[in-house]
């Protein structure tokens, strides 16, 4: 084999190898401005070979480098480098490729004229146009591709991107509302919709294909109706008419006639007038009846009867008489019962009221009956002293009841002094203290916390007491969380009686405190046990604070502003 090669043509067809195969190669070996040439594969024994001055590719011909000036190949294979001006060009074909080469990364045109198939098999297809999911910013006319996320082929088509498949040719978007014509079961001329004016929509057809467009108000459609017309559909109609706008806001139809010409004849059937008013010359004559347009004669022909609803009769002007049940105005007759009702006369009721019985007479100023009002469940009746006060439902009379309120101050502050309001007892007694803020300045008692603490006070009754009282106890606290145990107890002592006796069973109420520091409470107890008490009689009256009772947990001291009774008198 090796008596096959000479070393000299080796050395040359290996650097023309190199330099075919690595361009940098070439710049190096251009740099350097020579090239080693060797003899044989042992890398020794090789000639120095001076390079060419030019650009090119480089021929090795005995030893020496020279550039290739043969035939220039466009998109062909350049073959038989064996002289500087020989060599040809041949097309590459199938047999020139390996069929497990792909190219990629760069874009690749075709020459023009040539045809390109792709033939696909049951396995493959032939071409796969390749996905995106958006339309790429830089399409040229003719570009193509699948919209992954509109699943739709997208075509790029007079200037804009398309549904290549129902786009009709116009660019528009298939997701709209198209004007479609139909030519062999195949959709053609589609419009989109929304390209076009508001409107009505006209079709202008032309070979069998429709041309959609937005129609101009008053030439492809009417805009005003002639009373020609209005009278024509009048005439025809069978069910009700109605003339309105969009926004059902009324027109007024005008009949222009002259001479004795008939303006407007009704056959059987109802104007219903809503509002407004029909009119001639100007001048109203039926309108929705207001009591400025009625006018009244005296003729009888609209007078309410026994058969038919209508007019009152014209009044006879005599007061005696009253309208009766048969149309008629007459005197009454016979008499009525006064039971239930309430008369006022001057004198003697029964003279002034002939026809009517149960009337009595008028009280006299020092009477104490009742003779006039409810008939004979009021007739001689006793009043009661005082103010009277009638209960209808019970159709009974009492004297009227007075509430009366009596305020007790807790305390009273000299400058900075605290002094009670109320009697403070030898042993555990609240404390008198001054509520000083920055406008105001009041005396308390203060109740302090786990010490069973009171105050007293007392109350003259009147004469004319009743037995009911209440009591409302103001207080604040520094807490806000918390309640206070209340209790107010009562004793009275008559007149020689000895004034020291046992209270009654307290009367008790839990009041929390607020939820901010220092705000007025009110502790209300209605109907404070008061047994033993009577009118005229001295009061006692016991301001305690059950600290010791469960339910008080107000860390805190209680301070007592003052405490309001009510009791009521008979007036």
């Amino acid at each position: 084999m090796a008596k096959l090669f000479r070393s000299r043509w080796i050395a040359s067809l290996l650097l023309t190898l190199a330099l075919f195969c690595a361009f940098d190669t070439f710049d190096s070996i251009s740099s350097k401005a020579q090239a080693q040439v060797f003899g044989g594969f042992g890398g020794s024994g090789g000639a120095q070979v001076p390079l060419p001055t030019g650009t090119g590719v480089l021929i090795s011909t005995n030893q020496s480098l020279s550039l290739y000036t043969g035939t220039s190949c466009v998109n062909q294979l350049l073959r038989a480098l064996s002289a500087i001006g020989g060599g040809t060009c041949t097309t590459i074909t199938a047999s020139y490729v390996d069929s497990s080469i792909a190219v990629t990364g760069s874009s690749n045109s075709w020459a023009d004229g040539v045809k390109q198939t792709f033939n696909p098999n049951g396995t493959n297809a032939g071409f796969n146009l390749g996905a995106h999911t958006a339309d790429p910013s830089s399409g040229v006319n003719g570009d193509m591709y699948y919209n992954s996320t509109s699943n739709k082929f997208r075509c790029y088509e007079n200037g804009a991107w398309a549904n290549c498949i129902g786009s009709g040719g116009s660019g528009a978007d298939a997701n709209g509302f198209y004007l479609v014509s139909k030519s062999t079961n195949a959709p053609t001329n589609a419009v989109n919709l929304g390209a076009l004016s508001t409107g009505l929509v006209k079709c202008t057809i032309a070979s069998s294909t429709c041309t959609p467009s937005t129609a101009t108000p008053g030439t492809d459609y009417l805009t005003t109706v002639t009373a020609a017309q209005v009278l024509s559909a009048l005439a025809a109609a069978t069910g009700n008419l109605t003339i309105q706008d969009g926004s059902n806001a009324s027109f007024t139809i005008t009949f222009n006639v002259s001479g004795t010409d008939t303006v407007f004849t009704l056959g059987n059937g109802t104007i219903n007038l809503s509002s407004g008013s029909f009119q001639v010359g100007g001048n109203s004559v039926l309108t929705a009846v207001s009591e400025s347009n009625l006018s009244f004669s005296d003729v009888t022909t609209a007078n309410v009867s026994t058969i038919k609803h209508g007019l009152a009769p014209k009044l006879p002007n005599d007061a005696t008489k009253y309208l009766d049940g048969t149309g008629g105005f007459t005197v009454p007759a016979g008499s009525a019962d006064l039971s239930g009702a309430h008369v006022t006369c001057t004198n003697d009721c029964s003279s002034q009221f002939p026809n009517m019985t149960n009337v009595g007479t008028p009280l006299s100023p020092d009477d104490d009956t009742i003779a006039v009002g409810n008939g004979s469940a009021f007739q001689g009746k006793t009043l009661p002293n005082g103010v009277v006060k009638y209960d209808p439902s019970s159709n009974t009379l009492s004297a009227y009841v007075l509430p009366v309120k009596v305020w007790f101050a807790a305390g009273g502050c000299n400058n900075a002094t605290a002094a009670p309001g109320f009697d403070l007892p030898t042993s555990n007694a609240a404390v008198p203290a001054c509520k000083t803020g920055t406008n105001t300045q009041m005396g308390v008692l203060d109740f302090a916390d786990s010490a069973n603490l009171s105050a007293q006070a007392h109350l003259k009754l009147p004469s004319d007491f009743t037995s009911t009282v209440d009591a409302k106890l103001v207080w604040l606290t520094s807490a806000t969380s918390g309640s206070v145990v209340w209790q107010v107890a009562t004793i009275c002592v008559a007149d020689a009686e000895t004034d020291d006796p046992s209270f009654n069973t307290a009367s008790t109420v839990t009041d929390a405190a607020k939820g901010t520091t220092n705000q007025l409470n009110d502790a209300s107890i209605t109907g404070v046990t008061i047994t033993g008490c009577a009118a005229g009689e001295l009061m006692h009256i016991k301001v305690f604070r059950d600290s010791a009772n469960g339910s008080d947990d107000l860390a805190a001291t209680a301070r007592l502003v003052g405490m309001e009774i009510t009791y009521r008198r008979a007036l």
